[in-house]
Protein backbone atom coordinates (compact mmCIF):
# COMPACT_ATOMS: atom_id res chain seq x y z
CA UNK A 1 0.00 0.00 0.00
CA UNK A 2 1.30 3.29 -1.13
CA UNK A 3 0.75 6.58 -0.17
CA UNK A 4 2.15 8.93 -2.71
CA UNK A 5 3.65 12.32 -1.34
CA UNK A 6 3.03 14.79 -3.92
CA UNK A 7 6.10 17.11 -5.25
CA UNK A 8 3.82 20.00 -5.61
CA UNK A 9 2.48 20.44 -2.24
CA UNK A 10 4.48 18.27 -0.21
CA UNK A 11 0.79 16.76 1.60
CA UNK A 12 -1.06 13.56 1.06
CA UNK A 13 -3.28 12.70 -2.06
CA UNK A 14 -6.59 11.70 -1.90
CA UNK A 15 -5.94 8.44 -2.24
CA UNK A 16 -4.60 8.02 0.88
CA UNK A 17 -7.19 10.44 2.58
CA UNK A 18 -9.72 6.99 1.54
CA UNK A 19 -7.36 4.88 3.63
CA UNK A 20 -6.88 7.45 6.60
CA UNK A 21 -11.05 8.31 6.56
CA UNK A 22 -11.55 4.77 6.64
CA UNK A 23 -9.33 4.17 10.06
CA UNK A 24 -10.12 7.29 11.53
CA UNK A 25 -13.97 5.87 11.35
CA UNK A 26 -13.05 2.68 12.71
CA UNK A 27 -11.20 4.16 15.88
CA UNK A 28 -14.05 6.59 16.35
CA UNK A 29 -16.68 3.69 16.63
CA UNK A 30 -14.17 1.08 18.41
CA UNK A 31 -13.13 3.80 20.88
CA UNK A 32 -16.35 6.19 21.05
CA UNK A 33 -13.61 9.40 20.12
CA UNK A 34 -14.63 12.31 18.30
CA UNK A 35 -12.24 13.55 15.23
CA UNK A 36 -13.26 16.38 12.69
CA UNK A 37 -12.49 17.14 9.41
CA UNK A 38 -11.75 20.81 8.29
CA UNK A 39 -12.56 21.47 4.45
CA UNK A 40 -9.75 24.68 3.67
CA UNK A 41 -10.52 26.80 0.35
CA UNK A 42 -8.12 29.73 -0.65
CA UNK A 43 -9.67 32.94 -1.79
CA UNK A 44 -9.85 33.97 -4.82
CA UNK A 45 -6.96 31.94 -5.81
CA UNK A 46 -7.46 32.29 -9.51
CA UNK A 47 -6.70 35.55 -9.35
CA UNK A 48 -3.18 34.47 -8.53
CA UNK A 49 -2.58 32.61 -11.28
CA UNK A 50 -3.63 35.10 -13.90
CA UNK A 51 -1.81 38.01 -12.50
CA UNK A 52 1.25 36.10 -11.79
CA UNK A 53 1.33 32.59 -13.63
CA UNK A 54 0.85 29.02 -12.33
CA UNK A 55 4.29 28.54 -11.56
CA UNK A 56 4.09 30.88 -9.03
CA UNK A 57 0.46 29.18 -8.01
CA UNK A 58 1.86 25.77 -7.84
CA UNK A 59 5.34 27.53 -5.53
CA UNK A 60 2.49 29.34 -3.47
CA UNK A 61 0.13 26.01 -2.90
CA UNK A 62 3.18 24.53 -1.77
CA UNK A 63 4.11 27.68 0.80
CA UNK A 64 0.05 27.62 2.03
CA UNK A 65 0.82 23.32 2.57
CA UNK A 66 3.71 24.40 4.58
CA UNK A 67 2.37 26.91 6.63
CA UNK A 68 -1.17 25.07 7.93
CA UNK A 69 1.00 21.61 9.08
CA UNK A 70 2.94 24.53 10.88
CA UNK A 71 -0.04 25.31 12.60
CA UNK A 72 -1.32 22.04 13.12
CA UNK A 73 -0.23 19.13 15.46
CA UNK A 74 1.60 16.56 14.41
CA UNK A 75 -0.88 13.48 14.38
CA UNK A 76 -3.39 15.86 12.50
CA UNK A 77 -3.23 14.67 8.40
CA UNK A 78 -2.96 17.30 5.86
CA UNK A 79 -3.72 16.91 2.05
CA UNK A 80 -3.90 18.35 -0.96
CA UNK A 81 -8.18 17.76 -2.11
CA UNK A 82 -7.73 19.54 -5.69
CA UNK A 83 -6.44 22.72 -6.63
CA UNK A 84 -6.59 25.53 -4.51
CA UNK A 85 -8.69 22.85 -1.56
CA UNK A 86 -6.75 21.04 1.11
CA UNK A 87 -8.47 18.83 3.72
CA UNK A 88 -7.00 18.39 7.57
CA UNK A 89 -8.38 15.59 9.72
CA UNK A 90 -8.00 16.41 13.67
CA UNK A 91 -8.17 13.25 15.36
CA UNK A 92 -9.14 13.03 18.63
CA UNK A 93 -10.73 16.53 18.16
CA UNK A 94 -14.57 17.79 18.68
CA UNK A 95 -15.67 20.14 17.09
CA UNK A 96 -15.62 23.29 19.27
CA UNK A 97 -11.59 22.67 19.39
CA UNK A 98 -11.64 22.11 15.58
CA UNK A 99 -13.49 25.54 15.04
CA UNK A 100 -10.41 26.73 17.05
CA UNK A 101 -7.88 25.27 15.13
CA UNK A 102 -9.60 26.25 12.03
CA UNK A 103 -9.86 30.01 13.13
CA UNK A 104 -5.96 29.70 13.85
CA UNK A 105 -5.04 28.14 10.69
CA UNK A 106 -7.52 31.03 8.91
CA UNK A 107 -5.17 34.03 10.84
CA UNK A 108 -2.14 32.40 9.90
CA UNK A 109 -2.88 32.69 5.77
CA UNK A 110 -4.79 35.81 6.56
CA UNK A 111 -1.35 37.74 8.18
CA UNK A 112 1.19 35.64 5.89
CA UNK A 113 3.34 37.07 3.07
CA UNK A 114 3.74 34.67 0.37
CA UNK A 115 6.44 34.04 -1.65
CA UNK A 116 8.19 36.47 0.78
CA UNK A 117 11.98 35.20 -0.37
CA UNK A 118 11.55 35.26 -3.89
CA UNK A 119 10.26 39.40 -3.39
CA UNK A 120 6.91 38.43 -3.62
CA UNK A 121 4.27 39.63 -1.03
CA UNK A 122 0.92 37.80 -1.69
CA UNK A 123 -1.75 38.06 0.59
CA UNK A 124 -4.32 35.02 0.86
CA UNK A 125 -7.55 34.69 2.77
CA UNK A 126 -9.18 31.42 3.07
CA UNK A 127 -12.76 29.68 3.92
CA UNK A 128 -12.85 26.79 6.20
CA UNK A 129 -15.97 24.69 6.81
CA UNK A 130 -15.65 22.28 9.61
CA UNK A 131 -17.81 18.67 10.23
CA UNK A 132 -17.38 16.37 13.01
CA UNK A 133 -18.10 12.68 13.84
CA UNK A 134 -20.26 11.32 15.25
CA UNK A 135 -22.16 14.76 15.14
CA UNK A 136 -22.64 15.43 11.57
CA UNK A 137 -21.37 12.08 9.63
CA UNK A 138 -20.84 8.46 10.54
CA UNK A 139 -19.40 7.34 6.93
CA UNK A 140 -17.07 9.09 4.70
CA UNK A 141 -19.07 10.52 2.32
CA UNK A 142 -21.34 11.84 5.16
CA UNK A 143 -18.27 13.77 6.79
CA UNK A 144 -17.15 14.94 3.74
CA UNK A 145 -20.03 16.30 2.30
CA UNK A 146 -20.96 18.10 6.10
CA UNK A 147 -17.69 19.93 5.72
CA UNK A 148 -17.98 20.83 2.06
CA UNK A 149 -21.21 21.92 2.66
CA UNK A 150 -20.09 24.31 5.39
CA UNK A 151 -17.14 25.60 3.56
CA UNK A 152 -19.70 26.38 0.44
CA UNK A 153 -21.93 28.28 3.39
CA UNK A 154 -18.37 30.32 3.64
CA UNK A 155 -17.93 30.92 0.00
CA UNK A 156 -21.57 31.98 -0.11
CA UNK A 157 -21.50 34.04 2.54
CA UNK A 158 -18.44 36.65 3.06
CA UNK A 159 -15.35 34.29 2.72
CA UNK A 160 -11.53 34.69 5.03
CA UNK A 161 -14.63 32.58 7.39
CA UNK A 162 -14.70 29.44 9.49
CA UNK A 163 -18.30 28.15 9.42
CA UNK A 164 -19.22 24.74 11.19
CA UNK A 165 -21.59 22.21 9.41
CA UNK A 166 -25.26 22.06 10.85
CA UNK A 167 -25.98 19.31 13.16
CA UNK A 168 -27.44 15.77 11.03
CA UNK A 169 -31.13 14.86 11.92
CA UNK A 170 -31.70 12.15 13.80
CA UNK A 171 -32.66 8.97 11.74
Amino acid sequence: QTCALPILTGLFNQRYLEVILDRELSLAKRNDVQFSVLFLDMDHFKQVNDRHGHLIGSRLLYEVGQEIKRTLRESDITFRYGGDEFLIILAHTCLDDAVVVAERIRQQVEKKRFLAREGLDIRLTASIGVASVPEHACTKQEILRAADEALYGVKRALRNKVIAATVKAKE
